[in-house]
């Protein structure tokens, strides 16, 4: 599960990338990219959105949260409500 990253999406070839970063932007992990016809599932499970991507329904998922709400002690938040919506447009179509 991702608790400060940075996403992208592209719907020219319906992909998804996940950027895990420190909460003060300072670093950053490699960039984890999700093709929707290289994964298994993708839905929302318990407020998250989670893609599946490798053995069974647990063996191998990625989960992240879009949150309406923060704590600037634990997250770098930048509110987007444009791009947000946007996104849950793409998702909705990604998941299907």
């Amino acid at each position: 599960m991702y608790g400060s990253y940075i996403l992208g999406y592209r719907q020219s070839d319906m992909s998804i990338v996940l950027i895990q970063t420190s909460p003060d932007l300072d670093g950053c992990g490699e960039p984890v990219i999700f093709k929707k016809g290289e994964i298994k599932k993708a839905k929302n499970v318990q407020g998250s959105y989670c893609i599946y991507h490798a053995g069974g329904m647990m063996a191998g998922y990625t989960q992240f949260y879009l949150m309406d709400e923060f704590d600037d002690d634990y997250f770098a938040y930048i509110y987007q409500p444009g791009t947000i919506m946007d996104f849950e447009d793409f998702r909705n179509e990604f998941r299907r």
